[in-house]
């Protein structure tokens, strides 16, 4: 019996060891800002938002500074292709595909995204609880020049790839709703970044 209970026992050890998330911190030599990042298969993820500062093209949430620091910035598609620090990227699609295959499938990756810590989701979780880390915050987005929406109840970020001249994917959380999605959108909209880079 004791045999038996030692051998259940490293087995649960390995197997938390072997699917334990390998977490690290990224400094943006830029301005010094230090996001943390997770391997999620063969790929580096910032599990926070960028939030560096660009002379055009980024905005904070109702242009309030402090929406900044929670949410980080929402950046046009321009801006957002050329932000990630050197020897990151925006993800592509495949990028996006990777991980949410990664994160349980389209249909259930959204509650293994969304950080629950806070209450800066504005509504009732009716999902699982979050079992790997992205810490994605409901940082909603920036509209025809002067319009922020859905701060609170949606998340949303841009991807690499063009659907069609002038408008680009977009992958999006919504409150209470366990999945994860993409639309397209025009390229002079605000949506939050993560940058990515291949494991070495």
């Amino acid at each position: 019996m004791k045999r038996f209970l030692l051998f259940f026992i490293v087995l649960i050890v390995g197997f938390l060891a072997t699917n334990a998330q390998k977490t690290d911190f990224l400094t943006d030599e830029r301005d010094g800002q230090k996001y943390e990042i997770m391997l999620f298969g063969e790929h580096w993820w910032m599990t926070e938002n960028m939030n560096f500062v660009t002379e055009k093209g980024s905005w904070c949430y109702n242009n309030e500074a402090e929406n900044c620091a929670i949410y980080g910035k929402l950046y046009d598609w321009k801006t957002a292709s050329e932000v990630c620090p050197a020897g990151w990227r925006l993800p592509s699609n495949d990028d996006w595909y990777s991980l949410i295959e990664h994160l349980g499938g389209k249909d259930k990756a959204g509650c293994n995204m969304k950080k629950r810590e806070g209450g800066l989701w504005k509504c009732t979780m009716k999902e699982p609880t979050q079992t790997i880390c992205f810490n994605a915050l409901p940082n909603g987005y920036f509209l025809e020049g002067t319009t922020f929406e859905l701060k609170g109840t949606n998340a949303y970020w841009w991807s690499s790839t063009d659907y069609d001249l002038g408008y680009y994917w977009v992958y999006g959380l919504d409150c209470g709703f366990p999945g994860i999605y993409k639309f397209d959108y025009d390229q002079q909209a605000g949506f939050g970044v993560r940058c990515v880079k291949d494991a070495d």
